[in-house]
């Protein structure tokens, strides 16, 4: 076989003209990465804020890019999976990863969806009230205190409001921190 015959990088450069070529023939799009990268943006980001939040985690957005090299990589580093939709859900599941280390978010979650992330121990980020009250009554018919992230929304002076998350000084963040002094509910981080 021709890669055998070459040193590693020829057979790199092979690879690559061949890729080229295949590109400029059909114009079809394609992801290149470098796992070793992605590896040490990882330990960067790591390594910047553990050391002022001890109890930091990382997820991964499985919407931003869900090719299966980077997200064994991101299971294989301890990452979570962030997922916004059903079907990344079951596909993180797939890729190996734990319940309790996916991350559902979104604006647009199904009742079924809280449901089963409830009774598997993930994650449900918290966007509005809607969101709130659902997690509320499926939990308390199923006994189970859920894990809950809020998202905030805050002005950072610019005046100007993300669309998503709620108002950090406003009255249904203040409703979850009480829910969560009173056990109903465990937050389990802020984004």
């Amino acid at each position: 076989m021709l890669s055998k015959q070459l040193r590693k990088g020829q057979w790199f450069f092979f690879l690559w003209g061949t890729v080229i070529r295949l590109y400029n023939r059909s114009m079809v799009s394609f992801y290149k990465y470098n796992p070793m990268k992605v590896e040490e943006s990882i330990n960067s980001i790591r390594q910047a804020f553990s050391s002022r939040f001890p109890e930091f985690c990382l997820a991964y957005s499985f919407k931003t890019n869900s090719f299966p090299g980077i997200l064994s990589k991101a299971r294989d580093m301890g990452l979570l999976a962030e997922v916004v939709s059903p079907e990344e859900f079951q596909n993180a599941v797939k890729m190996g990863f734990c319940t309790r280390d996916i991350l559902y978010n979104g604006v647009c979650k199904s009742r079924d969806q809280v449901a089963l992330t409830i009774a598997a121990g993930g994650i449900l980020n918290i966007d509005n009230q809607r969101d709130l009250d659902m997690v509320l009554e499926i939990s308390g018919s199923s006994g189970v205190v859920p894990k809950v992230g809020v998202r905030l929304n805050f002005d950072v002076g610019n005046r100007i409001r993300s669309r998503f998350g709620i108002k950090a000084d406003g009255p249904l963040y203040l409703r979850i921190v009480a829910l969560d002094s009173e056990g109903r509910i465990a937050v389990n981080g802020l984004s």
